[in-house]
């Protein structure tokens, strides 16, 4: 097989090496594509014709939406990691570079949430039927459940490399991220002060929620009812997630050196 000019071959083992544990593990399977389904079909069950007619109907299951997303994709990159943490502070010792351990991780998690996305989206939307969204719309919906699965499993990634994380501090990392999500998201009703409106700045799901609204045609100045404003959400989602990998990567360089 040809070498890439652009990827190191030791990073381009590393990605082989992870992709072959990973699905190796038949019970992974059960994560990726039974349990976005069963998620799909109950967050559809829980839709019905007017729940899209105004923000306030439309809120609880596109809140619901985001922290499914959230959840996904926290426990992905969570699970995959404080198991592997081991091997992983093996090889750092052995001189391998803190980048390619995340860059490696990183390409996993895109696949693996690309597929998750499609399997919830599809399973979501294919019998529902709403007045606001046509094909452009269906992959706005699509994009917006890909971006927060993948900003959401960065930072599980992030959490994962932390000195000294067991899995038992992880499972609570996710309980406190979550409900930190959900309560500084901007969009909680009855929650309206300036320190909460301030922490949503930096919740994705705040983000999540503006687009998710958006996408399934519910007009309302807290979504993203434009292309401008869909940009932007989609902005700040890709920063959180560029963020999470630097800050990952600076993580695992510290381990290395300490």
């Amino acid at each position: 097989m040809q070498k890439s000019k652009y990827l190191s071959p030791r990073l381009l083992t590393l990605i082989s090496m992870d992709f072959t544990l990973y699905f190796r593990k038949k019970g992974n399977y059960v994560f990726f594509l039974v349990i976005p389904f069963i998620c799909g079909v109950l967050l559809r069950v829980s839709t019905s014709a007017d729940t899209f007619g105004s923000y306030d109907s439309a809120l609880p299951i596109v809140f619901a939406l985001s922290c499914t997303a959230i959840l996904l994709g926290l426990v992905l990159s969570i699970n995959m990691v404080c198991k592997d943490f081991p091997i992983i502070h093996r090889k750092l010792r052995k001189g391998l570079p803190a980048a390619y351990v995340i860059l490696s991780k990183t390409f996993l998690i895109l696949v693996l949430c690309f597929i998750m996305a499609i399997v919830l989206t599809a399973t979501y939307l294919s019998t529902l039927k709403t007045e606001g969204m046509d094909a452009s719309g269906y992959i706005s919906f699509y994009l917006s459940i890909f971006f927060t699965m993948i900003a959401s499993a960065e930072m599980g990634l992030l959490v994962s490399t932390l000195p000294k994380i067991t899995a038992d501090l992880a499972s609570m990392a996710v309980s406190f991220i979550i409900s930190f999500q959900i309560l500084c998201s901007g969009h909680l009703p009855g929650i309206d002060s300036r320190v909460n409106e301030g922490l949503s700045i930096i919740s994705f799901s705040r983000y999540s929620i503006t687009l998710l609204g958006g996408t399934v045609g519910v007009v309302s100045s807290r979504f993203a009812n434009t292309f401008s404003e869909m940009l932007e959400s989609f902005g700040w989602l890709t920063g959180f997630y560029v963020i999470f990998i630097l800050f990952s990567c600076l993580v695992l360089m510290f381990i290395n050196t300490d």
